[in-house]
């Protein structure tokens, strides 16, 4: 079975504290079915407004699982080590993003790893089908990949309209002046005529 992507995106200020999430993060890596976790800010250029927490499961259940534990339950240990990701998450409102993701393709975890992540969320125009915008991320994954950029592509569990695309860069000037070339400025042209996007970077820490 393919792991799962679990992607978590909200608002903070810059100087956010993110040491106050070491211990949730250190019980989450102990967790049953967890493979990886990271965390980081939105790059500097994008007004770093975004925290993400990005985590990889074995299985959805296994992450509701401890979702359940950590997240619903308050009179345990776990929960108690988890609220203030908990409260931070609820003080964002409906600028909360939370998604899981099944990975179909790639390996997340290097592009994730880099310097600089590119988060990339797909959906197709409205005269655009799934399956046309699907076949053509695929081909920008295989193609990033390929020529030394590290890129998974993942399509939503909750919203199956949903895809992500996870880049790794060395910098996020490195990710526009590189497709402002051949032969990537036309596939993503392509990609371009049948999704809109949400593209964002950041940069992050492995927690585990």
């Amino acid at each position: 079975m393919a792991p799962i992507i679990h992607y978590v995106a909200f608002p903070v200020t810059a100087s956010h504290d993110l040491a106050q999430f070491k211990e949730a993060f250190r019980l989450l890596g102990k967790a049953d079915g967890h493979i990886s976790s990271f965390q980081g800010l939105q790059v500097t250029e994008e007004g770093a407004k975004n925290l993400y927490f990005i985590s990889i499961w074995e299985s959805i259940a296994l992450h509701k699982k401890f979702g359940e534990i950590s997240l619903v339950q308050q009179d345990n240990d776990i929960a108690k080590q988890f609220r203030p990701l908990k409260d931070a998450m609820s003080a964002a409102g409906d600028n909360l993003v939370r998604y899981h993701f099944h990975l179909v393709k790639g390996t997340a975890i290097p592009a994730l790893e880099s310097k600089t992540t590119e988060f990339a969320l797909i959906t197709p125009k409205k005269e655009a089908s799934f399956e046309s915008v699907s076949k053509v991320g695929l081909k920008v994954r295989d193609v990033w990949d390929s020529n030394g950029h590290p890129a998974a592509f993942a399509t939503g569990e909750e919203n199956h309209d949903l895809i992500l695309i996870i880049v790794g860069w060395s910098s996020t000037t490195h990710h526009l002046d590189t497709v402002k070339n051949d032969p990537y400025v036309s596939i993503v042209n392509d990609f371009a005529q049948v999704g809109t996007f949400d593209i964002t970077h950041a940069n992050l820490v492995k927690n585990n």
